[in-house]
Formats: structure tokens, sequence, C-alpha cells
């Protein structure tokens, strides 16, 4: 390789999968630099997930992965390719289930600048697809088969410790449908899961208007005037659908899980329809609220 350098490959066993670890170091020289093995360096584990916030315009979101790499600080890159692609409907990872990426890998402890995950997303070929009333359509997802899903987000391995990251998969703000078909612009946040906590609470049926498309929108900080997704104001963290169509019910449950520490506003609209994640929409919103969340615990908000 003209640019990284093979320093090291090991063979690691995951529960539910099998996959193989390969060390690579950004190195124009192509000398053989040793593998963490034999170098006395200290160690951790990092267990990796991914969950999904649902889109209400499909019924399946299927993405193929191929694998995953992470990238220190200091440039060296560990990449885990699967022995098989596994698919994951991304739909079917609502709440606090999560399907698992990587599972007890190691790796050197300290500081990481990003993950890339690798996907198969070719033009044509039938790997990832979104399945509309039925239908399959081939899931484009723009240098996907060369670069993958790039998280450009800092973690860190701690020594001799376990550390748990989620990687929450905004699907409402990701799928884009013009004439050329679907298109997956991926929007990815990573949170240690130590330092999550969760919001949950209900919507009173009173806000409920006729054939409400209903949504909570997250944003970060206190107070914050709602933006739509895609345009020229703040824009969402994160959103949650809320399930509006049950005949008969007073009260609508929504749960936001995988919440970093913080504080947030949250906003609710029942025209979470009309937004579209590349167009400046105006939305209507019927409440908001503010809410601090910590880490381990549960905050309840009702509109």
């Amino acid at each position: 390789m003209k640019i990284k350098s093979l320093i090291g490959c090991i063979g690691v066993g995951l529960m539910a999968m099998s996959l193989t670890g390969c060390q690579l170091e950004e190195d124009d020289s192509g000398s053989d630099n040793g593998s963490n093995d034999g170098s006395g360096s200290l160690t951790g584990r990092m267990n990796l997930r991914i969950t999904d916030a649902p889109i209400d315009s499909a019924d399946k979101v299927v993405v193929v992965f191929t694998g995953v790499t992470v990238q220190a600080e200091d440039g060296q890159r560990v990449e885990y390719e699967y022995e098989e692609p596994r698919e994951i409907d991304l739909l079917s990872l609502q709440g606090q289930t999560t399907e698992s990426l990587l599972e007890e890998v190691e790796l050197e402890a300290g500081d990481y600048e990003w993950i890339r995950l690798h996907v198969a997303a070719e033009t044509g070929v039938t790997d990832s697809y979104i399945e509309v009333d039925g239908a399959q359509h081939d899931l484009r997802i723009p240098s996907g088969a060369q670069t993958g899903l790039k998280l450009v987000n800092g973690f860190t391995i701690e020594e001799d410790q376990t550390s748990n990251y989620t990687i929450d998969f905004d699907l409402r703000q990701s799928i884009v449908h013009n004439p050329q078909g679907y298109k997956l612009k991926p929007t990815l946040r990573l949170v240690a899961d130590d330092d999550t906590g969760t919001v949950d609470g209900s919507v009173d049926g009173g806000l409920i208007t006729a054939e409400c498309s209903g949504a909570i929108y997250v944003y970060a900080g206190v107070d914050i005037t709602p933006g739509d997704l895609g345009g020229e104001e703040v824009q969402p963290l994160t959103t949650k659908l809320v399930d509006t169509d049950a005949t008969g019910v007073t009260e609508f449950e929504y749960e936001l899980a995988f919440m970093a520490a913080g504080e947030y506003t949250l906003a609710f609209t029942c025209e979470a329809d009309l937004d579209d994640p590349e167009a400046d929409d105006t939305l209507e919103w019927l409440a908001t609220h503010s809410v601090t969340v910590t880490a381990g615990g549960s905050a309840t908000v009702d509109f």
C-alpha cells in the first residue's frame, strides 16, 4: 500500500459475528512497525452498537455493513472487516433496541478521532435498500461504497476498561427522495453509553390535530426556538416520531433513548410529514419544553 502500511493483523471472536482486525498506520515509508500484541502498549476494550430514530415514510431501511475502521489521534487506524456482510434493518432499532457492530474488540488506550462504517451501496446492485409501500428501492449512499459512513466524533478508550458507545442513526434527517431515487445522507451521532440518560413522556390528545403527523424535535440548549430539518434556523440533534394513529387514546407516549447528559429543548409538531430535510420549511410548533438529562437518569416531559 502506498499510504498505509500493515503493522498487525489479529483474529477477533465476536458473539453473533466474526471479523478480522488489522491495524493500519499512516506511513509513506512502507516499514513494518510491529503489532500491539508485542509492543507493551496499554489497551482497553470497545463495544459499538447502532440504534435509530424512525422515518415516517418507509417500511424498511436496510443498510449492508461490511466492517468498521477507527482512527486514533496519532494517525494509526484499526480496521475490522466482517467475514460476511451484515444486513441491518435500521427501522427495527427503536427506543433502546440496538444492534452490535463491534463487541469486546481490543484497542490501544487513548483518544480517537473518528469512526468509519463500511457499507455496501452500489447503484444498480441489490445491497442496501429502502422499502416503501411494499416496493423495494435501491438506496444510494453517495461515496458510501468507497468511503463508508464517517463519524467525525472523538472518543476515548480507557485503560483496562470496556468502553461502550452507541451510534444514533436519525433516518428522518438522512433519507432524501428525489426523481433520481432514494439517497441516504447520513446524520449520525456517537454517544458514550455511561454518559447518557433517557427522556420519556406523553403528548396530550388535545394537541393532536386531524391527520396529525406527530414528532418530537430535540435541540441542544435551553429555551431554543425550534427549526425544521434542513432549514436556516437551528437544527435538531435528533427527532422522534409519535404514533398518533391510535383511536380512543387520550395520551400518546414517546421515549428518547441514548441522550447525552446535558440541557435540551423539546418541541412537538403535527407537521412532521411536511418537513423536507433538503428544504427550508415552516412548521407549526404546538408546544416546547426544556429538560435536563443526567447520566444514567430518566426525565419525564409531558406535552
